[in-house]
């Protein structure tokens, strides 16, 4: 008997009601809720990739569920599972890495981590063909995937349950664990905002170029304007309160605070981003951009909104529609890993360039 194949869309521990509600908001999907971490459609189903969503990280395709008690007989099946990947006629050529985790459940995280050893180990022994072609992770993700290249994921739900999926990158898989791509924390950073910045720069594509000029609104205590400022943009940073920046020189000459409210604030002249991670009202933020979109002040833009606790879809759907009244060469509305009970939108009138964390 063929094993039942379904389609999984993770997120965030804790917010797959959340991805659940973006699905059938923005794409009349009724998806059935797998626990509080993600969802599981119909595998014929035409859903998005997790990267056309916002609450969506990572994309598990044609995933079928192997109880992980007996833990033995877990093991076996998942080798037979990798067997007949490894037999099949597309994934006799390609790269491939292994993805095993669990999201938040400390549980299904030992138990991944046991699991990734032991199976590793299996198919080095049995299948040395398929063990010739594996990269570790993070090697995989760091490099430039090609059209054969694949990934087998474990997701261990919980203590008891699994799903197993192999699936090509090519097809909207994450090249990162689980969706989540980590950014280094940085000893001399203001704040841990500026690791949300720098991820936004990957997501989008796009960074500042040296000497390109930026306005960071709310700036206190500085986490954004030290991202900006690392990459050579020259700062605009808006805040009634003062700044925690390193007292260096790239940061003495290319930060200028300005004592004014950031909701308030126009530039004199256009300029070439836009930064916002201002702790009040979505749309109070969304007001914000909509003046500087309607004055055409700026090429590109990261922003975060936070979200109310009622109603949250409510100011992502109207985030959308001002971006469908301005349609840019790339827009995107991401809940990123280093973000909370937020979203950062993230837009440029320009195509996007493949972007690599500053050293």
């Amino acid at each position: 008997m063929q094993p039942h194949k379904t389609t999984i869309l993770l997120a965030r521990a804790g917010y797959g009601p959340m991805l659940a509600l973006e699905l059938g908001q923005r794409f009349g999907i009724q998806a059935q809720l797998l626990g509080d971490d993600g969802v599981e459609t119909d595998p014929d189903l035409n859903i998005p990739i997790y990267s056309e969503t916002v609450f969506a990280r990572q994309h598990l395709p044609t995933a079928i569920h192997i109880p992980l008690d007996p833990l033995d007989q877990a093991v076996r099946d998942m080798m037979a599972q990798f067997t007949k990947t490894a037999q099949r006629p597309n994934r006799q050529k390609g790269r491939w890495t292994f993805h095993c985790y669990g999201l938040e459940d400390n549980q299904a995280n030992q138990l991944a981590l046991k699991l990734e050893k032991t199976l590793l180990s299996q198919v080095k022994q049995h299948l040395p063909k398929l063990w010739k072609r594996y990269l570790d992770p993070a090697a995989m993700a760091t490099g430039q995937t090609l059209p054969g290249d694949f990934v087998v994921q474990l997701y261990c739900q919980n203590a008891s349950s699994s799903w197993l999926s192999a699936g090509s990158f090519a097809s909207g898989i994450s090249p990162y664990i689980a969706g989540n791509l980590r950014m280094r924390a940085r000893p001399d950073a203001p704040s841990r905002s500026s690791r949300k910045l720098e991820e936004a720069f990957r997501v989008l594509g796009k960074k500042p170029s040296p000497g390109e000029t930026a306005v960071d609104l709310g700036a206190a205590p500085g986490g954004w304007s030290y991202g900006l400022a690392r990459q050579g943009a020259l700062v605009t940073a808006v805040d009634a309160t003062d700044l925690k920046l390193p007292d260096t020189k790239t940061f003495r000459e290319n930060v200028q605070h300005v004592r004014e409210n950031g909701l308030l604030y126009l530039p004199p002249s256009p300029v070439d981003w836009l930064c916002c991670d201002m702790v009040v009202s979505p749309y109070e933020t969304l007001r914000v951009l909509r003046n500087w979109l309607d004055k055409q002040l700026m090429q590109h833009f990261i922003i975060n909104l936070k979200l109310p606790k009622s109603e949250p879809w409510k100011p992502i759907a109207e985030a959308m529609d001002l971006m469908q009244r301005h349609p840019w060469h790339t827009f995107k509305a991401r809940h990123l890993f280093h973000d909370r009970f937020e979203i950062t939108l993230m837009a440029s009138r320009e195509k996007p360039l493949s972007v690599k964390p500053a050293p």
